[in-house]
């Protein structure tokens, strides 16, 4: 490796910030939101049902705090769909993300 090729990469390494404490970005997006009841309806309009459920946090931007959720992954195992749902508390359900495609469980070697 020539001298000028190590400087260029020794001056981009330099060039990156390293700081483990940085705060998290936050970001706002468009979700999709309504009792559970609704939002479970809609994704059964798609062939969808809750396959998995389970408990995490949701952090809170305007506090630092975090609140209690549950996540639900539902599936069409015919159709390949996926919809992942958080429910922050009874009266609301919110869609974060849908797809549509094989789902990898990655070391169990299962896949739908």
């Amino acid at each position: 490796m020539t001298n000028k090729l190590m400087m260029v990469i020794l001056s981009l390494v330099l060039l990156v910030p390293v700081n483990g404490n940085a705060a998290p970005v936050w970001a706002s997006k468009p979700v999709q939101c309504g009792t559970p009841e609704e939002v479970l309806n809609l994704v059964k309009g798609y062939g969808e049902v809750p396959l998995i459920f389970f408990e995490g946090v949701t952090p809170r931007p305007d506090s630092g705090s975090v609140l209690p959720s549950t996540f639900v992954i539902t599936i069409n195992t015919s159709d390949k769909t996926w919809t992942l749902i958080e429910i922050p508390h009874k009266e609301q359900a919110c869609i974060l993300g849908a797809g549509k495609g094989e789902i990898n469980f990655g070391n169990l070697g299962i896949k739908t």
